[in-house]
C-alpha cells in the first residue's frame, strides 16, 4: 500500500512539473493571462465550487445585488489564473522579479523602511496574511526584504511537499512546519522575523471570531506566539493589479502587551480579531482576490456545540 501510496504521489509531482512548463516559458504577465484562460476554461466543469464561492461572497456583502456577486467572482476566476501562475512562476521568482513588479502602497514604503529598521536591531515581528492576493509571492518577499521565515503546513505529497519548501526557501527564507512552536518562539524572542498565513478553518482548534459577517473558527497561533514574545503584528498583503505589477502595503497592529489585558486568553481573542478585521477590511477593498472557493466557514458554532454534548 505505501509504495501504492508513493507512485502515486509521484505520478502527481510529475503531471504538476508537466503543467509548469508553459508557464515557467513564458514571461511573468503572459503567464498570467494564460493562467487566467486555463481557470475559465475548465471552471464550468467543477459547479460545486461555483456554489461555494457564490454562497461565501453573498455572506460577505449582503447589501449588494447578484449582479455584483457574480461581478465579484467572475474577477475572482481571473484572481484564481494569477494564482497558478504565481505558483508555476516561483522557480524564476528573484530579487530582480520583485524589483520589476512590486509596487507600494501609499505609506508602505516608509512601513518598510521602519521594519527593515527593526529586523536589523534584531526586534522581531510577526508578518500576518491570510487568502488574499497573492499570499504564495509573500514567503519569498519574507526572505528577500526582511532576511525572516514563514510557517508552513506540510503537503501530504513528499514530492510535492520538497517542490514547495525548495522555491518558498529559494530567496533565503526560512522555514518552520506548524508543529514547531517552541522553536519558532526562541526565533522570534531572539529577533527573528516570521510570516503566517492563518485564516484557513481552524475546525476545534480555533476559536470563532466574526469574519465578513459570520463567525468563523480562527487558529491562534499568531496572537498567542505574540502574546509570548512580546512581538508586534503586522498584517500584509500583495494585491495583483492586473498588469504583471502587485501592489504591496502593511497595517501595524501593535504588540499584546500582557499589562494590558487581565488574562492570556482574553490577550488571544483581541490579538487575534485584531488581523481578522485587518484582512476583513483588505477583502472589502479588494473583494475579487480573496480565495472565496475555500470552505473558510464551515466549521459553526451550532457544530462545536453538538460536540461538546457528546
Amino acid at each position: 500500500m505505501k509504495i501504492l501510496i508513493t507512485l502515486r504521489d509521484l505520478f502527481i509531482y510529475l503531471f504538476f512539473l508537466w503543467l509548469s512548463v508553459p508557464f515557467r516559458l513564458l514571461p511573468y504577465p503572459q503567464a498570467l493571462r494564460l493562467g487566467t484562460l486555463v481557470v475559465r476554461a475548465l471552471f464550468p466543469l467543477f459547479p460545486k465550487y461555483r456554489r461555494i464561492a457564490l454562497d461565501n461572497i453573498s455572506h460577505g456583502f449582503p447589501e449588494l445585488s447578484g449582479a455584483e456577486h457574480e461581478r465579484i467572482l467572475d474577477e475572482h476566476l481571473n484572481h484564481l489564473g494569477y494564482l497558478i501562475a504565481d505558483t508555476f512562476w516561483k522557480s524564476r521568482m528573484n530579487q530582480r522579479w520583485f524589483e520589476k513588479y512590486v509596487r507600494y502602497a501609499p505609506g508602505a514604503e516608509e512601513t518598510e523602511r521602519r521594519l527593515l529598521e527593526e529586523a536589523r536591531q534584531k526586534r522581531g515581528f510577526i508578518l500576518v496574511s491570510g487568502h488574499l492576493g497573492t499570499w504564495e509571492d509573500i514567503a519569498q518577499f519574507v526572505g528577500y526584504r526582511m532576511n525572516g521565515a514563514i510557517v508552513y503546513k506540510t503537503i501530504r505529497n513528499r514530492f510535492l511537499d520538497n517542490w514547495f519548501k525548495r522555491h518558498r526557501g529559494s530567496l533565503g527564507t526560512g522555514l518552520y512546519t506548524m508543529e514547531e512552536t517552541s522553536s519558532l518562539v526562541k526565533y522570534l524572542k531572539q529577533g527573528g522575523v516570521i510570516g503566517l498565513a492563518s485564516d484557513q478553518n481552524a475546525g476545534g482548534a480555533g476559536i470563532f471570531i466574526d469574519f465578513l459577517n459570520r463567525p468563523a473558527s480562527t487558529y491562534k497561533g499568531p496572537a498567542t506566539i505574540a502574546y509570548l514574545t512580546g512581538a508586534p503584528i503586522i498584517f500584509i498583503t500583495l494585491i495583483h493589479r492586473g498588469d504583471g505589477t502587485v501592489v504591496l502595503d502593511f497595517e501595524d497592529l501593535g504588540p499584546l502587551k500582557k499589562e494590558d489585558f487581565s488574562d492570556k486568553e482574553e490577550a488571544i481573542r483581541v490579538g487575534t480579531e485584531r488581523w481578522v478585521k485587518a484582512l476583513e477590511r483588505a477583502v472589502r477593498k479588494t473583494p475579487g482576490q480573496y480565495f472565496w472557493v475555500h470552505r473558510r466557514w464551515k466549521t459553526t458554532p451550532a457544530m462545536m456545540e453538538a460536540l461538546k454534548k457528546k
